[in-house]
């Protein structure tokens, strides 16, 4: 069992992070960062990006968000955010395959009882039926 844990954190790398099973240390941002932008459209922006936003529904304080990467992405809620890499931080969709990506480019836990977001949410689950 502790030999599949310590393999299964290998998988898990990045964040700016890696950890052989005994110790930790400062590594890469985004372990696929490539991928990421293919099939999901975005890249991790956390506590090495300082980030404000002007457009903000939600009322949403930065914690990590997602960053845009995939030109194809269709933006549906621009945040406006301000921050030292002028990444571009949106509530967006991306078709991939068959299906589509939909993702609100901030953490979710810490919005997830806003009325706001349920009601946007609302409205995109609506609207691709």
């Amino acid at each position: 069992m502790i030999q599949l844990i310590i393999k299964l954190v290998y998988i898990v790398k990045g964040h700016s992070w890696s950890f052989d099973g005994e110790k930790a240390w400062r590594d890469i941002k985004e372990r696929w960062a490539d991928e990421n932008t293919e099939w999901m459209g975005s890249n991790y922006c956390g506590n090495f990006c300082q980030v404000t936003f002007n457009n903000n529904p939600f009322s949403y304080t930065h914690h990590e968000e997602q960053y845009i990467t995939n030109p194809n992405a269709k933006i549906l809620i621009d945040y406006q955010a301000q921050s030292q890499y002028n990444f571009l931080i949106a509530a967006y969709e991306l078709n991939y395959g068959l299906g589509k990506v939909v993702s609100f480019g901030i953490f979710g836990d810490d919005v997830f009882k806003n009325d706001n977001l349920l009601s946007f949410y609302n409205d995109i689950i609506l609207s691709s039926i």
